[in-house]
């Protein structure tokens, strides 16, 4: 009888404990994997590489694991891998975590799997072991392994998933790049202590909408594209109007209303916003803006950050705080469904730049400081349209955080107006 092939015994373990993961495999058309150059390559060991990515180390792959799971707590009984390499650190964890009772592979490309099974000999029937590819799962878990070369070869429907991870990865980049900020925004408020004691609070407006529409408006380049619909809706009563700073400029030259206008930047200038106020228009805002803006509204209420930069002044007057990993954005948001809106529409929420502009409404000269792009902070992200679109890594994690944030409010409904930004998971397609 001829001995069976690799293949086949990892696809005969796959059915009997996967099928629906061997359907996948076997239904994997040859195109997909012949887009991928995999070749077998030698040093003190032996590793693959996939179009020139090498998956492993192929001098000492014991010394490679060991630095990828350094900083996992030793008492762990779960952790999730990002990717697979060649299918040891399955083991590797097991011996050397000894409470551990459940290792989560996410296969982060079918196609390289469905290769590898010729080749490796994946621990397919490990109870502790569990196999994942086919779910709508894009929040990065903890604690975790990430193997970063599949990250990078991630297939489309990981294309998610990947770019949370890579923001995960560099999470540490924008840590740093805030923390130089901090000392600076603690002064600004500093600054504002009068109107922290005597400020209206935000939570005045908590739960005041229930049964309307919220419009929330950021400043994106398809924002330029949603001039008419954003007329009609704000003809309509029971929608309110929610928008960011950076896009006042835009909706007063438009004639467009604004019944809440929120902003956090302490570095904020005229030079890209609206000293104008309309008669209705309102302020929310954070302490750490500067004081020349507060004073242009007669409207306003005051509100902290959902940061631990803000329990200092709690001891000076507590507010209510608003959601914020970063972004004005988050703020408008969470202030919409704070009010009791179960509909948000997101105008303007592109998270990407077009080829003209990162933002909308503003003139040429603006236009291209704002575009201002250090090499090494651009990223690729997936488009509305399911184009690739060029962003910043600060775009791609206040999108991600905007993400999170969705899936945490079910009852919800978040729809997504811009045809032209980046794709948020969790919204619904609005026209």
């Amino acid at each position: 009888m001829e001995e069976k092939s690799l293949f086949d015994r990892n696809i005969e373990l796959l059915r009997k404990n996967y099928p629906r993961l061997a359907e996948l495999v076997e239904a994997c058309p040859d195109t997909a994997t012949e887009e991928l150059d995999c070749q077998i390559v030698n040093g003190k060991q032996s590793t693959v590489t996939v179009n020139g990515i090498q998956l492993t180390s192929r001098h000492d792959v014991v010394l490679q694991m060991e630095q990828m799971c350094a900083e996992l707590n030793p008492a762990i009984t779960t952790v999730d891998v990002y990717g697979h390499g060649l299918g040891d650190l399955g083991n590797y964890l097991l011996d050397n975590f000894k409470q551990l009772n459940q290792i989560n592979f996410h296969i982060l490309n079918l196609a390289l799997f469905k290769i590898l099974l010729s080749v490796v000999d994946f621990p397919l029937d490990n109870p502790k072991i569990r196999w994942i590819y086919e779910n709508d799962q894009w929040e990065v878990k903890v604690p975790n392994v990430i193997y970063y070369p599949e990250v990078l070869m991630c297939d489309e429907q990981n294309r998610m998933l990947a770019e949370h991870l890579e923001g995960y990865l560099d999470l540490s980049y924008a840590m740093d790049s805030f923390a130089e900020e901090k000392a600076r925004i603690i002064e600004q408020i500093r600054h504002n202590i009068s109107y922290i004691k005597n400020g209206q609070d935000v939570t005045k407006l908590f739960n005041s909408a229930k049964g309307k529409k919220a419009v929330v408006i950021a400043p994106g380049p398809s924002l330029e594209q949603s001039v008419d619909k954003l007329r009609l809706l704000a003809a309509e009563p029971d929608h309110v109007f929610i928008a960011v700073d950076t896009a006042s400029k835009f909706m007063h030259e438009n004639n467009i209303r604004i019944d809440y206008l929120v902003s956090i930047d302490s570095r904020i200038t005229t030079d890209v916003i609206c000293t104008e106020v309309g008669k209705d228009e309102k302020l929310v805002y954070s302490p750490s803006i500067p004081e020349s803006f507060i004073k242009l509204f007669d409207k306003r209420y005051i509100f902290y950050c959902d940061s631990s930069m803000y329990k200092q002044f709690d001891e000076i007057k507590r507010h209510g705080r608003l959601f914020s990993s970063g972004t004005v954005a988050h703020c408008a948001v969470d202030l919409a469904v704070r009010m009791g809106m179960s509909d948000v529409v997101l105008f303007g929420f592109d998270f990407a730049f077009s080829e003209e502009a990162r933002h909308a409404g503003y003139d040429s000269k603006l236009g291209k400081l704002l575009m201002i792009l250090d090499e090494s902070d651009e990223v690729e992200v997936k488009g509305t349209n399911g184009k690739i679109l060029k962003t910043s890594k600060n775009f791609r994690y206040y999108r991600q955080d905007l993400e999170l944030y969705i899936k945490q409010h079910p009852k919800v409904k978040f729809f997504n107006a811009s045809k032209t930004g980046a794709f948020i998971g969790g919204t619904l397609n609005y026209d």
